[in-house]
């Protein structure tokens, strides 16, 4: 699958430049611009320049083709960071690109330059694609130069349907417009998935919407969402009249586009004898269970299969047959699903592609089924309704109603076990593709029990004062992908991380052995460490058993946030400690707290010469606004202070 690429928007101002002869070389509707283009703001802008006007038309051809004509003037606020300024239009082999040029006026407005040839490059970094971007170039850019861009596209699509995002690429927009235009008894059916919800205006059989003042949230770093989920965005939806010689699809329901991609996708998961007998491979001693056995399968064409991406033609959408996957050992996600789901079928096991969007958090619009809202295919894996699943693949099971339940597994990410999904499709609304009977599901995974991290400490102090202890670290879900990436990148990197992590919770600690088990068959990610450290300073000595619990809680400075906090995923961490020694009666201490969305709680006891320690940290909610953020200051101090509970030893 491909994803989609447009972009565009924000309030003019006061005139600055004069009419010379030298704007009578530019276009009419440029030259209008220039007559009345804004005066700079005085001391330094924030930003480095602001998009005047964009404007995007795209006209349905009576034979199902799009023509698109955009056009594009921005002026530069500031010096700029490069000399040059570019614009860039996408296309691929079904493409035309009938007009590529731009202007530039410099701030005095005395020359005008023009650019009529340009350059294209290959877009993305696929093993073999037809995109290319079309780019124009204009040199000499400085502060307050006006830039122009045309670009007019003939587009042979695959479907009838588009997502029309309103970007400035980071800059802001003061007017925005994007219109339709279709051949008479055409309809054009629309939904907004981000931004105000913009009626347009109609006459005859233009669709017109108009945005202005449109910019990005200020920049924040770190648990932030991406730009292009804060980008106003339109689905927009052709369709011919019933009748009409029409080859392009288009899809009146989303069970219309399941059974298209059905269609596309027939005969490509048939089994053969060579994937038989890789499916047998792959089975042998996982087990009866079918949960076992799918995973097995999985993970042989997870590891087996390497990711390679030929994005041509029809290829963007439709898989290559699995006997052809699996004889080259590569593919993109669509192929290798193709390829588990014929493995799974000669065990006797149904699976059904799911189409979701990978990138983008939302991009879906129910009432208008666009191919171009998605992305990215999984598989969603029939389960043996009296089978018992269990309990490490339960968080990533749906139910697709009369299609059945189903565990959803994706082959793509080499960093994700079976029975766990990865946090960019936790939540996410898909489409099961079943014929007729295809329908949306909420992706599981939005409990803290699907990503977890649990560590647990047994320790000894000894009688000459040292403390000995193994602490063992299990992660699950997202937070364990993210570890068998990091640990992938860099063993070093890894262990000296952990160490000098240790050394800071246990000062003059000793190192004795770090070992790691980066999958384990029920998909946890695994570090076991031994460590040695001296009795903390103090008469009685102190012990914190809970050191370093709130670690993994990841937080950000909020002092000049102006954005919300977002985590990737829900989580929950837990810690546990037992230490033997010799320890005074100690009365039980426990910590609790909770909000909305969170909850920390911890305690602390002793019992002879044991003593016995637990914290836990749930966060079920994801999202903070900035007017909340003395609530997410509640749940840090909270899992900081449950963290701190201290145990006296016996005086020495």
């Amino acid at each position: 699958m491909t994803m989609n690429r447009q972009a565009v928007a924000f309030g003019l101002a006061t005139v600055l430049f004069v009419v010379t002869p030298s704007f009578a070389r530019l276009p009419d509707w440029a030259r209008q611009i220039a007559e009345r283009a804004p005066s700079l703001p005085e001391g330094v802008s924030p930003d480095e320049r602001h998009v005047l006007i964009q404007e995007t038309n795209v006209t349905a051809e009576a034979d199902g083709r799009l023509r698109t004509h955009r056009r594009v003037a921005e002026q530069f606020l500031r010096v700029p960071s490069a000399p040059d300024a570019t614009d860039a239009v996408i296309v691929d082999d079904s493409s035309k690109v009938i007009t590529a040029r731009g202007w530039h006026v410099p701030y005095e407005g005395r020359s005008e330059r023009s650019i009529g040839l340009a350059v294209e490059f290959s877009v993305g970094n696929d093993f073999l694609n037809d995109s290319r971007a079309r780019v124009v170039s204009l040199d000499g850019v400085g502060k307050g130069s006006l830039v122009f861009y045309e670009f007019e596209v003939l587009d042979s699509p695959f479907s009838l349907d588009l997502l029309h995002v309103f970007s400035g690429s980071g800059a802001p927009i003061a007017r925005a417009g994007f219109e339709t235009r279709v051949p008479p008894g055409w309809t054009v059916r629309h939904a907004w998935l981000r931004g105000a919800d913009v009626p347009p205006t109609v006459e005859g059989n233009v669709m017109r919407w108009e945005l202005s003042g449109i910019r990005l949230p200020p920049r924040a770093t770190g648990l932030t969402e991406p730009a292009g989920d804060t980008h106003p965005t339109l689905v927009v939806s052709f369709t011919p009249p019933d009748g009409a010689a029409i080859k392009t699809p288009h899809h009146r329901n989303w069970q219309a586009l399941g059974a298209w991609f059905d269609e596309i996708s027939a005969g490509r998961s048939d089994a053969t004898a060579a994937i038989e007998a890789a499916a047998w491979t792959a089975v042998e001693g996982a087990g009866s269970g079918r949960v076992q056995r799918l995973a097995a399968m999985a993970r042989f064409v997870r590891d087996g299969v390497r990711y390679v991406a030929k994005e041509i033609g029809i290829g963007r959408f439709q898989p290559r047959p699995a006997d052809q996957v699996l004889g080259q050992r590569h593919g993109d996600c669509k192929d290798k699903a193709a390829l588990l789901r014929a493995m799974l079928a000669t065990q006797g096991i149904p699976a059904f592609p799911i189409l979701v969007n990978a990138s983008r958090e939302k991009s879906i619009a129910d009432a208008v089924p666009a191919i171009s809202a998605f992305n990215h295919v999984i598989l969603g894996v029939a389960l043996d309704p009296d089978e018992a699943i269990p309990d490490w693949a339960g968080t990533a099971v749906v139910d697709a109603g009369e299609i059945g339940r189903l565990l959803v597994v994706d082959v793509t990410d080499d960093r994700t076990a079976p029975g766990w999904l990865p946090g960019y499709l936790v939540g996410k609304s898909a489409l099961v593709v079943s014929g007729g009977r295809s329908r949306f599901v909420r992706l599981p995974g939005e409990a803290p029990d699907a990503h977890r991290i649990e560590r647990d400490v047994e320790g000894v102090v000894e009688p000459d004062g040292r403390l000995h202890f193994t602490r063992t670290t299990r992660i699950w879900g997202e937070p364990a992908s993210d570890a068998r990436g990091a640990w992938r990148r860099s063993t070093k990197n890894w262990r000296a991380r952990s160490e000098h992590a240790l050394r800071d919770e246990w000062p003059g600690a000793t190192v004795q052995a770090l070992d790691v088990t980066p999958e384990t068959s029920e998909g946890a990610f695994v570090e076991v460490v031994r460590i040695a450290a001296p009795l903390p300073p103090g008469n009685p000595p102190m012990i914190v058993p809970l050191a370093g619990a709130a670690e993994d809680l990841d937080r950000v400075s909020l002092g000049r946030r102006e954005v919300a906090v977002v985590y990737p995923h829900p989580i929950k961490l837990s810690f546990t400690s037992r230490w033997k020694g010799s320890f005074p009666i100690l009365e039980p201490q426990s910590r609790s707290d909770e909000g909305e969305g969170w909850k920390v709680a911890a305690e602390i006891n002793t019992e002879g010469d044991l003593l016995r320690a637990s914290w836990e940290a749930r966060l079920s909610r994801r999202r903070f606004e900035v007017a909340e953020f003395e609530e997410l200051k509640r749940l840090w101090t909270a899992a900081d202070r449950a963290g701190r509970l201290m145990a006296p030893l016996e005086a020495r």
